[in-house]
């Protein structure tokens, strides 16, 4: 059997009472006192046996309401990768065993509890290269793109039509959740298929010159410039390489999306 010395990484967004709020200037947490998270001890313990096994590494999100105390509770799986791994179930298993806690908040002197936190957890497998990523929020699913002869995507412009570019992952420093899709379907707009945004990294880290390509309906359109409108870059990409200046393609699967906030609505209408 492998060794379970492993790496956990967790990334946290502490939303407001209202689900939703992470889209909108609502009442937001935005920085989380935490003062215990899972340990190394802790994620060896927890680690799905057949992933251990098989040295599979894997990424989960939890929602979890908050307790006056500030500990997690009624957790539920939102999204898992990859799928029958169990990385959801022992994300929640470690919430319930009290490894997740928070200095609990007060409002005028009074405790106080009952908001939502999204936890996404990375379980990093002993001499793992890397992790899947869920495809759950808009945005999720994005590659920086730069300029490489071996790189394994192509990325033609017009002055160099047969350029290949290299691509590396990124995580937001801000994201939206669904508030623009929610939007566009209240006007009576259809989202449905695939569009792709291409855009630049500013030197603020926001995204211009955005191009779309695939699905460009009137709503498709107005869904995924304010889904760019809402994203923050991180000054570096995942391994390092530097982001500004350089193009990013975010794909929208508005099918999966519609689909990811259902069951976001619905877990956190039950939270």
């Amino acid at each position: 059997m492998k060794s379970r010395t492993l790496l956990l990484t967790v990334a946290i967004l502490l939303l407001g009472a209202q689900a939703l709020a992470a889209d909108s200037k609502g009442p937001l947490v935005t920085d989380p006192d935490w003062d215990r998270r899972p340990l190394g001890d802790d994620v060896a313990k927890y680690y799905p046996d057949k992933a251990m096994t098989n040295g599979i590494s894997g990424k989960a999100i939890i929602a979890c309401r908050i307790a006056v105390t500030g500990y997690l509770e009624n957790c539920r799986i939102m999204d898992e990768a990859p799928a029958g791994q169990d990385f959801g179930v022992a994300s929640v298993r470690m919430a319930e065993k009290r490894l997740f806690h928070m200095k609990p908040m007060s409002l005028m002197g009074r405790p106080v509890g009952g908001q939502v936190v999204f936890v996404p957890v990375v379980w990093l497998a002993p001499d793992s290269s890397g992790y899947p990523r869920t495809d759950f929020r808009p945005g999720d699913n994005a590659l920086l793109l730069t300029p490489d002869p071996a790189g394994s995507i192509r990325c033609p412009t017009a002055a160099a039509p047969g350029q290949m570019c290299k691509p590396h992952t990124v995580s937001w420093t801000e994201q939206p959740m669904f508030l623009e899709i929610k939007a566009q379907q209240a006007a009576g707009g259809a989202l449905e298929g695939l569009s792709q945004l291409n855009c630049q990294i500013q030197p603020d880290l926001r995204l211009k010159d955005c191009k779309i390509a695939g699905v460009t309906t009137p709503a498709a359109v107005a869904a995924a410039t304010a889904i760019a409108d809402g994203l923050l870059a991180p000054a570096k990409a995942e391994d390092g390489t530097a982001t500004v200046g350089a193009r990013i393609v975010v794909t929208l699967n508005w099918t999966r999306l519609i689909q990811k906030m259902a069951a976001y609505d619905k877990v956190t209408d039950g939270l």
